[in-house]
């Protein structure tokens, strides 16, 4: 790797953990100002970079150009900034929730949504959404069927009658194991 492929990875992961530090526990879609003092000092390929990875995106109004944490964009800033680990806490703890929403398994699951899953973990309700969204519980335990279904604009949160058990491998399967 060439010095200025080191700088170049360098500048995203600031970019990266800057915008977490925006984030904070609100949600991860806010917008950040290229030309504001925060950013000022990043590279404008820095960016287009970060576009092309999948990890911003652009929300530019006026000629002032802006970007916003992607949910793939976001776990990556966790990554970046050596917080994912720290966030497992609050992902077991979601998943917990989530697992006795559909206790006893009923065929067709359950439905919930942000603000339930909030006031029921006490985990912030902006940072249940971005969880969901980014599909962070998905990144921690890979091996477990955790995908749920985002309705109506995010309003309804379908988990299904799977949700939290253990993917088999069925070597019988036209499918690797992921």
């Amino acid at each position: 790797m060439t010095l200025s492929d080191q700088a170049r990875l360098e500048a995203m992961d600031v970019v990266l953990r800057r915008m977490l530090e925006d984030v904070g526990d609100g949600p991860f879609d806010i917008r950040c100002d290229v030309q504001g003092e925060r950013y000022r000092d990043i590279p404008q390929t820095t960016w287009l970079e970060l576009e092309g990875l999948g990890y911003v995106e652009p929300v530019h109004a006026f000629g002032n150009p802006t970007f916003r944490l992607t949910g793939a964009g976001w776990i990556t800033a966790l990554k970046a900034s050596g917080l994912l680990e720290a966030h497992r806490d609050r992902a077991t703890t979601l998943r917990t929730a989530m697992k006795d929403i559909v206790k006893g398994r009923p065929l067709h699951g359950a439905i919930t949504n942000v603000r339930t899953l909030a006031s029921t973990t006490g985990l912030p309700e902006a940072w249940v959404r971005n969880a969901l969204n980014a599909r962070l519980m998905q990144v921690l335990w890979i091996w477990d069927h955790l995908d749920v279904a985002i309705e109506r604009g995010g309003r309804t949160i379908r988990v299904p009658a799977r949700f939290g058990s253990r993917r088999l491998h069925y070597s019988a399967g036209p499918f690797p194991d992921p």
